[in-house]
């Protein structure tokens, strides 16, 4: 191993993968999201998620919510202005979340960005992240488990399958 912090380390309450491109990251994070409220809210509810992120957000955003689903309508892309040095505000978010709870609709993502490919602009990541994070989600909606790809390993828990944490099937890590 790379002797990281125990932080860091998939056995505490860090660890993750690397995904090859950022897209991709979004696309497997817009996944987990999906899949867990659809499990609290049931599958039926998919036409009312809805997603929220500034107007500076990369437009991989919008690609990543297509392939999971979500309705193009349902993508909600805040203005973001010089006075907030082009960021999201909590407040903006707050007045979309409720206009839409009064829609009956679903809010199940936020996303926050830092140095946006448009503006290079930096969301207050502490004042909209206060969400809880949980990563057996992300684990939960990608993982697979056809027989040619069980093992002795991965059955006794010996080693992290991050083939069930992004897209591609392979890569597994001694704990």
């Amino acid at each position: 191993m790379r002797k990281l912090p125990d932080q860091f380390l998939s056995s505490g309450q860090g660890g993750g993968v690397i995904q090859g491109t950022a897209s991709e990251a979004v696309l497997v994070v817009r996944l987990a999201a999906r899949d867990k409220i659809l499990r609290k809210s049931g599958k039926r509810s998919l036409e009312k998620l809805v997603v929220y992120a500034s107007d500076q957000t990369h437009s991989c955003m919008q690609k990543a919510c297509q392939i999971a689903g979500i309705y193009t309508k349902n993508l909600r892309l805040l203005k973001a202005d010089q006075n907030s040095n082009y960021a999201l505000t909590p407040d903006a978010v707050s007045e979309a979340i409720s206009s839409d709870l009064s829609e009956g609709l679903i809010p199940f993502f936020l996303c926050a960005t830092i140095g946006t490919t448009s503006s290079a602009a930096a969301d207050p990541l502490s004042a909209l992240g206060k969400i809880s994070k949980d990563r057996s989600a992300l684990i939960q909606s990608l993982s697979t488990n056809p027989e040619y790809l069980r093992n002795k390993a991965s059955q006794e828990h010996a080693v992290v399958d991050f083939k069930d944490w992004q897209v591609p099937l392979g890569r597994l890590s001694d704990r």
